[in-house]
């Protein structure tokens, strides 16, 4: 939605449903999440600016069936959490058809697990802190062809709850990611 000659607004809701295989049932989830994003266009160089933020609810069914006596022995992967972003485009160079853009991008996203079992060791008490940056550089031929190469990085930070073993695996994750699309 246009907010006058430069400014969009988007508000955005998705839901989705992801289903194990029945070996990990207990993960089956649904998943909802609404985003506000604003979008500032025509800067010069045909450059444009967008921040969005985004809240996150993922419930998971937490059980596969198999509970002896009515003992929770799953893990319960439902959480909640925020993303928030800010990323921009510009052009930096121009001849005839050929166009020539940079993009950058960063990202944050939190997760807090909602797991009230405390046996569930890697989950009660969770929270994740994701930090992304990404970097792309695009050559065009209009109207039909474009080339991007991007890189990203990612750093997830996992804390757990006080049940974790000292020694245990937290979940933290780096990622070094490179594509190339052609479009």
């Amino acid at each position: 939605q246009r907010l006058g000659r430069r400014d969009r607004v988007v508000f955005a809701y998705q839901n989705e449903r992801r289903d194990y295989v029945p070996m990990f049932r207990e993960r089956t989830s649904s998943t909802h999440q609404g985003e506000i994003a604003l979008e500032r266009i025509r800067l010069p160089r045909h450059g444009r600016v967008r921040v969005r933020g985004a809240f996150n609810v993922s419930d998971a069914d937490a059980t596969d069936g198999d509970e002896a006596g009515g003992v929770m022995d799953d893990s319960d992967v439902s959480y909640h959490g925020f993303e928030g972003g800010i990323g921009g485009r510009m052009e930096l160079k121009r001849s005839g058809r050929w166009r020539f853009d940079g993009d950058l991008a960063y990202d944050l996203e939190t997760r807090a697990y909602d797991s009230k079992r405390i046996a569930d060791t890697y989950h009660y008490g969770r929270n994740d802190l994701l930090n992304a940056f990404e970097a792309g550089l695009r050559l065009a031929y209009r109207p039909h062809w474009s080339l991007r190469a991007s890189y990203r990085i990612e750093n997830n930070v996992a804390t757990l709850g006080t049940n974790a073993p000292p020694s245990s695996d937290s979940g933290s994750y780096h990622v070094n990611q490179i594509e190339l699309a052609i479009g």
